[in-house]
């Protein structure tokens, strides 16, 4: 493990439910992280961290987490039009890491029983693995 802080949070791919969630703006400290959702259940935790899902491909400022971890952007990208051509949300929030981590942490939360999704912390190149499963 490497002894530098945890800069950027990743997700797997987990084989039960093909979820992924991950920061797709770069490491480290910055004004604004953007974070994707994707897969087939990517609508059900955009609804449990925003609510109501915007209209596809408008960006929408909302409450992120509940409770309210960050007010950010949210743009809701259906399959096939997105950039992984699965269902995809996008959330742009406050750079800072801890907002960075608590938005991941609540997006892997199992959702509706969906199952796991693991999550992986990355340490500026090598990291150690933290799993979230549903009960």
């Amino acid at each position: 493990m490497s002894s530098h802080p945890a800069s950027v949070l990743a997700i797997g791919q987990p084989s039960d439910i093909g979820m992924s969630v991950a920061p797709a703006s770069g490491a480290g400290a910055a004004a604004i992280a953007v974070i994707r959702i994707s897969g087939p259940h990517a609508r059900a935790v955009l609804e449990a961290l925003v609510g109501r899902v915007p209209a596809p491909r408008h960006a929408s400022l909302r409450d992120i987490g509940k409770p309210t971890i960050d007010r950010g952007l949210v743009l809701w990208f259906p399959a096939p039009k997105s950039f992984t051509g699965e269902d995809m949300a996008e959330l742009q929030v406050h750079g800072s890491r801890a907002v960075v981590q608590a938005v991941v942490e609540a997006a892997t939360e199992p959702v509706g029983g969906h199952g796991r999704i693991e999550a992986l912390q990355t340490c500026a190149g090598a990291g150690d693995g933290v799993e979230v499963e549903a009960p």
